[in-house]
């Protein structure tokens, strides 16, 4: 006999154990549909085809193994075989078609050797142990997506993919060694494992997409390869437990929010490599103190923890679990989007560097009660200071900005020098104040500041209707102030202007009161 008929066995309620014979190299399609009190078969090495809807509903059959001759498992083959608890793939095995184990309830081992592992077995939550073998090359897209039972998952040596959405929502799977044949880890392959609690990501991977480990919210401890280029886009997202991050030089890109809302994460080490790490890497990582940057690397640098570019022209992320006052480098022009977002710091210095403070970079700064906004800050970012909710008094040493939607002006003040512009009776909502200084004050702003048609010339701010001398000296290093002009401040304020500063090679200016 070469092939068994289809339907041979078709509802045999009686038949309890079937030895098929050796000449046999076809099981046809519902071959032992609906059998049943079928609780073992032996299936000779003969067989290369497996049939549709072969042992479907033969809801008593415990195991099975299938020899290395078989070929092609069909659709729906083992479907409603609830008591079915162990199956054997071997790699000789290049088919296996839709639903084969669909409503498989109770099968809690697999053991495979297939080149490629379809989604066969996507929703078993009955499955408990995952034996992948060497043989294995390729892990499909939600292969064991939500088998929800799955605890024991070993990963030959052979595989080089783990695909898409392969493992998510393997919701009681504690641990995962990837080994280091592995080279790609897809998007979303451990999303919402919420008992993972060890990955260790094998030397050969290059990659780790997108949210690969998203939602794992129980992952303690990552040791990642150093072999991987690229950690995707909130590829550890929402990993709470996870304490400390070590990026290997290998490592050229680190994505969006790729670690955001890591809330135990308290130290960051940067590789050499990394060119680009992308918005929010590191945001709402609450215990977060500290951002390191390996020495060599050229892009990027760290200096008291906060991250910045390799000039440190650029304030990148100041890890929100830093406290007390910070002073920011006088290298810093800019402040970038999100770089003191959710900040626990008390106090903020501003230097005179900066001219630009970019969207959100203060964003519920609940520490702060006051800033000083330098004059030369040109640029201030929409909503850069808002949620701020105990801020109280902003202090501007320049024009108002063009901007006025950074901050909620219900609950803050806008406190302004006397002799700069665009002020009204309020700022974005917020009532403004003149803000006289202790002493004489030569602005650095305005149109008046500079080389004018009738000298050289600038703008004094101190208090109402007080005189102030202005001096002037020709050489530093001897320096000789004499007294050149004295100005009544009217309204705080008073234009100075030198018609003789043509007459010297230098001239410096100081003021005082008188």
């Amino acid at each position: 006999m070469v092939s068994l008929g289809g339907n041979a066995f078709y509802s045999c309620s009686a038949l309890t154990n079937a030895i098929i014979g050796n000449s046999v190299n076809n099981i046809g399609t519902s071959e032992f549909y609906n059998c049943p009190k079928l609780i073992a078969i032996i299936i000779p090495n003969s067989v290369t085809n497996i049939g549709n809807f072969a042992f479907q509903s033969c809801s008593n059959l415990i195991s099975m193994t299938i020899p290395n001759s078989v070929l092609n498992i069909g659709s729906v083959a083992f479907y409603s075989c609830t008591k079915l608890n162990a199956i054997t793939i071997p790699n000789s095995v290049i088919s296996i078609g839709i639903n084969a184990f669909v409503g498989c309830t109770n099968l809690a081992s697999v053991t495979s050797d297939m080149t490629t592992i379809g989604s066969y077995f996507s929703g078993l939550t009955g499955l408990k142990n995952l034996m992948i073998g060497g043989d294995a090359l390729n892990i499909v897209p939600s292969a064991f997506q939500s088998c929800s039972s799955l605890t024991n998952v070993t990963i030959g040596s052979g595989v080089t993919n783990i695909g898409s959405s392969a493992f998510q929502s393997c919701a009681v799977l504690r641990s995962i060694t990837i080994p280091d044949s592995v080279v790609n880890i897809g998007t979303s392959a451990f999303q919402s494992c919420s008992s993972l609690a060890n990955a260790t990501i094998g030397n050969g991977v290059t990659n780790i997409g997108t949210t690969a480990f998203e939602l794992c919210t129980s992952l303690t401890n990552v040791t990642i390869g150093n072999s991987v280029i690229n950690i995707g886009n909130s590829a550890f997202w929402d990993c709470p437990e996870l304490t400390a991050i070590t990026i290997p030089n290998s490592v050229t890109n680190i994505g969006n929010y790729a670690f955001e809302d890591d809330f135990s994460l308290a130290g960051v080490m940067i590789g050499n490599s990394v060119a680009n790490i992308g918005y929010d890497a590191f945001t709402d990582c609450s215990r977060l103190t500290n951002i390191s940057v390996a020495t060599l690397n050229p892009n990027y640098t760290s200096s008291a923890g906060i991250l910045f570019d390799k000039a440190m022209d650029t304030l990148i992320q100041c890890p929100i679990g830093k406290t007390g006052s910070y002073v920011i480098p006088n290298s810093v022009t800019t402040i970038s989007y999100h770089g003191f977002y959710l900040s626990s710091l008390t106090n903020i210095t501003i230097p005179n560097s900066v001219t630009y403070i970019g969207s959100w970079a203060f964003l519920q700064c609940s520490g702060l009660t006051s800033i000083t906004i330098p004059n030369s800050v040109t640029v201030i970012g929409i909503n850069a200071f808002q949620n701020c909710t105990h801020l109280t008094n902003i202090y501007f040493l320049g024009n108002a900005p063009p901007n006025n939607e950074f901050f909620d002006g219900d609950s803050c003040s806008v406190y302004y020098l006397p002799g700069t512009t665009g002020w009204g009776a309020n700022f974005g909502g917020a009532p403004t104040v003149q803000w006289y200084q202790p002493n004489p004050l030569i602005l650095g702003n305005g149109d008046g500041l500079g080389v004018n048609t009738n000298g050289f010339s600038f703008t004094i701010s101190w208090a109402t209707n007080v005189p102030v001398v202005v001096e002037a000296c020709t050489n530093l290093a001897i320096p000789v102030w004499l007294g050149i002009q004295t100005n009544n401040l009217s309204n705080g304020s008073s234009y100075f202007s030198d018609p003789q500063w043509t007459n010297y090679l230098g001239r410096f200016y100081r003021v005082r009161s008188l």
